[in-house]
């Protein structure tokens, strides 16, 4: 037997457009920063809906190891609780995204803010370094000729080139978003990051 229960929503409201959810609080950061709830956020990008349960399945953890970071995550006001079915004798709560894209707000106001900002930035950073070293020593880069994997640029932007920059990411986000969902092809990571500079930084 399964039955639908009212839909609640949990977690801290989140800030900005419909479409973007965007952490702005040391909490949200700290809880941002591990890889796993990396990874959970992930599997929601390809997925509506998910239960912990189908969650699992996924990522090949047990429900016991998810149950805590998914808690964070709704506490984060990055995931919501859509709906609860019952399914036998117990309601089975499915959880989404709060928002089709997460930003994260940079905040140096404080020793906590700027140590939450930088751990969430550095954790990042660290997973796609993981990912480069894994596909590396697999030999999936060698099956990719042509691959431009990476790069770093420097270079003078105007207020209308850095909104045409952010455009673009907009819209290799949307991409992805959109070709996550299907599983179909070569699965691949991407990560970005703007930052302004000094002039005379190296």
């Amino acid at each position: 037997m399964t039955r639908k229960a009212p839909g609640r929503r949990r977690g801290r409201k989140p800030t900005g457009s419909r479409g973007t959810t965007t952490l702005d609080s040391d909490t949200a950061r700290r809880i941002l920063a591990s890889p796993l709830r990396q990874e959970i956020l992930q599997a929601f990008a390809q997925e509506p809906s998910l239960t912990v349960r189908e969650l699992g399945a996924r990522l090949g953890k047990s429900r016991g190891a998810l149950y805590y970071h998914v808690r964070e995550l709704l506490t984060a006001g990055v995931l919501v609780e859509a709906e609860r079915v019952l399914v036998g004798r117990r309601y089975e709560s499915h959880y989404s995204l709060a928002a089709e894209r997460l930003a994260v707000a940079a905040d140096a106001s404080s020793d906590a803010a700027r140590d939450s900002t930088l751990k969430l930035v550095w954790s990042t950073l660290r997973q796609a370094g993981r990912e480069f070293e894994s596909a590396l020593e697999s030999g999936r880069l060698e099956e990719h000729e042509g691959l431009e994997v990476g790069q770093r640029m420097r270079a003078w932007l105007t207020d209308r080139d850095l909104e045409r920059v952010q455009t673009h990411l907009r819209r290799i986000h949307e991409i992805c978003a959109r070709a996550a969902a299907r599983e179909r092809g070569t699965l691949y990571s991407f990560t970005s990051l703007v930052v302004p500079l000094e002039p005379d930084s190296e």
